[in-house]
């Protein structure tokens, strides 16, 4: 659970340090708000260091 923890607050982080650099904040707040995150836990199908794999848009972590 501590390395999930650490996971999302890194991935929040980024999210957070990226918006301070755009001009215009508002369109960034807006398209998080839409952003669907999935988290999908490990039962196998990676390696075992991985807990849970998360989707968010296009991205996977």
């Amino acid at each position: 659970m501590p390395r999930l923890t650490t996971l999302v607050s890194f991935f929040i982080a980024a999210i957070l340090c990226g918006s301070l650099f755009a001009t215009n904040t508002q369109p960034t707040i807006q398209s998080l708000n839409k952003m669907p995150l999935s988290f999908i836990k490990n039962m196998g199908q990676w390696d075992d260091r991985v807990l849970f794999r998360a989707n968010a848009g296009g991205a996977t972590m």
